[in-house]
């Protein structure tokens, strides 16, 4: 396990090249015994995207993070606006499952019905986002949580904060 305030390792990359990151835990803690059991949750702190031009004129996305098969959204910015540094989401709920998220965006153009539509992040958009990561082995009496802040400037690869740590 990390010692208190060692970064997590963390990969990133631009996914399969359409405009996705993925950022992703790839720390190797491992029990003296037993199993180690992890779980994380997810939040957005706080984006800067480009709006999209779509046939009608510009459209603000809205920032999303997903799990890695780029299927299920765990996170979602504020509704359809390219901005948001007035307060973090809150944290999604606790997973052992999304160790290795998405960041997209995705437009909702008010035809037919409404259409929402997922489309690439776009070079210079901006993201911040926090995980809570958590440690347990197997009969230990207590847990590791540490709190990171994972942020870029898409395509390039994101910094990381460890913003607190917690035994006990």
């Amino acid at each position: 396990m990390p010692a208190a305030g060692e970064p997590l390792p963390v990969s990133a990359s631009s996914g399969n090249g359409n405009g996705t990151v993925l950022v992703g835990d790839t720390s190797s803690a491992s029990c003296a015994s037993g199993a180690m059991t992890s779980t994380y949750a997810w939040r957005i702190n706080s984006y800067n995207v480009a709006e999209v031009d779509a046939f009608f004129g510009p459209v603000a996305p809205q920032f999303l993070i997903k799990n890695a098969a780029d299927v299920a959204v765990i996170v979602a910015g504020t509704n359809f606006s390219q901005t948001c540094f007035a307060r973090p989401t809150p944290y999604s709920s606790v997973s052992v499952n999304n160790s290795t998220v998405s960041l997209r965006k995705r437009l909702y153009i008010n035809f037919f019905g409404g259409i929402e539509l997922e489309v690439p992040l776009e070079t210079d958009d901006v993201y911040d986002v926090g995980l809570i990561r958590t440690w347990q082995c197997s009969g230990a009496g207590s847990a590791l949580t540490a709190e990171y802040r994972i942020s870029g400037t898409y395509p390039g690869a994101p910094t990381i904060e460890n913003v607190s740590y917690t035994s006990g």
